[in-house]
């Protein structure tokens, strides 16, 4: 069965569907995120950014670099610590919705774009700062750069994407121990 061909009127409706809907749900993680307790997690990586080194017994140290340059900037309050886990999310929704737009087109981002949106997985990883925020947000973006450095038939502007690539992938050295598993190459 073949699907039947949108109109006009509909095709113009997706996108805009999709902004209203990421629209709300970034609203409604700003006006909750200073106003619910840190979780237990949360505030254990909190602890890490008040005792900055190079690792800790559990973790890499990238949550505890976030969280201290947030909580330097904006003070220690819930908004400061998960404002990194916010804008992860955006940069995991940037690289996401450009991703599915080279692979499969406009309608493909789009619904990349809601699902990251309301999968309760993809909420949770823009508005509780763990280690996974960040490891999403540089996986999405290896993931980017790779395809993109595998594609290029210009081999200057190839390799430029796959430094690209290996740098993002190296950030999530950074992060969870098994960051380094979710490299695209491996």
């Amino acid at each position: 069965m073949t699907p039947l061909p949108l109109d006009d009127t509909k095709q113009k409706q997706w996108p805009r569907l999709a902004m209203w809907i990421v629209a709300f749900v970034l609203f409604t993680k700003i006006v909750f995120m200073g106003l619910i307790d840190l979780m237990p997690e949360e505030a254990y990586y909190w602890n890490y950014a008040q005792h900055l080194d190079i690792g800790y017994l559990d973790h890499p140290p990238m949550v505890a670099w976030l969280n201290w340059l947030s909580t330097s900037l904006f003070g220690n309050a819930e908004f400061a610590v998960r404002l990194p886990a916010f804008l992860s999310w955006i940069v995991l929704a940037v690289f996401m919705f450009r991703f599915a737009r080279e692979m499969h087109g406009w309608d493909a981002a789009f619904g990349s774009l809601i699902l990251l949106a309301v999968l309760p997985i993809y909420w949770s990883v823009g508005f509780i700062m763990t280690p996974d925020a960040p490891l999403y947000a540089a996986w999405a973006a290896a993931l980017f750069y790779s395809r993109r450095a595998l594609v290029d038939s210009d081999r200057r502007r190839g390799l430029a994407w796959a430094y690209r690539s290996v740098l993002a992938c190296s950030r999530s050295i950074l992060l969870p121990f098994w960051g380094p598993r979710c490299w695209p190459f491996s």
